[in-house]
């Protein structure tokens, strides 16, 4: 089939702060920089929350951006981070779950779903259904990552049956190969 078109449209959760559940732990002794494992979708909005934090008389901290997913894991294994601020709250459960997390929890923000698509919209896309067009290059989040869960929930409430050519490990890695 001949793909004349190049999009990907990616379902997204990006919002000015695209998380959730944030969990702040108690501040590592003796170190300048606290870690904060944080949501990838959030390394591009990183110099707002370092300025929210200042005002609020916290910081500065050391990010560690990556999948929700792979900060729980980051934190079973061990990581002395002193937060936590996951892309949703099944992600969040998971921590809590395993037992990396103490008092604190607070909701910072809520996602939103966006469907994102190649500069100058050359798929002329103008809904989830155009999601099921074979003829576009559709790319949306693993349904095992937060981003992909929302992607699923909304195709499936539509009835629309995406026709993905790539599947990515987080909003950061499905914005990134859309751009």
């Amino acid at each position: 089939m001949n793909r004349r078109v190049l999009l990907l449209g990616g379902l997204v959760a990006l919002a000015a702060i695209p998380t959730i559940a944030a969990f702040w732990l108690a501040a590592a002794d003796g170190e300048d920089r606290p870690v904060v494992l944080a949501s990838s979708s959030l390394a591009p909005v990183q110099r707002e929350i370092d300025a929210g934090l200042a005002d609020a008389g916290i910081g500065p901290v050391a990010w560690s951006f990556a999948g929700s997913q792979s900060l729980v894991a980051q934190l079973v294994d061990g990581s002395p981070a002193v937060g936590l601020i996951t892309a949703d709250e099944i992600t969040f459960e998971a921590a809590r779950s395993a037992g990396v997390t103490w008092d604190g929890e607070h909701t910072i923000a809520e996602n939103v779903l966006v469907l994102a698509v190649a500069d100058g919209n050359p798929g002329d896309v103008t809904g989830l259904a155009d999601l099921a067009n074979a003829d576009l290059l559709i790319g949306l989040c693993a349904p095992e990552v937060p981003c992909g869960r929302l992607a699923v929930e909304a195709t499936t409430a539509l009835g629309v049956v995406a026709s993905v050519d790539t599947e990515e490990a987080s909003a950061r890695a499905l914005t990134t190969k859309l751009t």
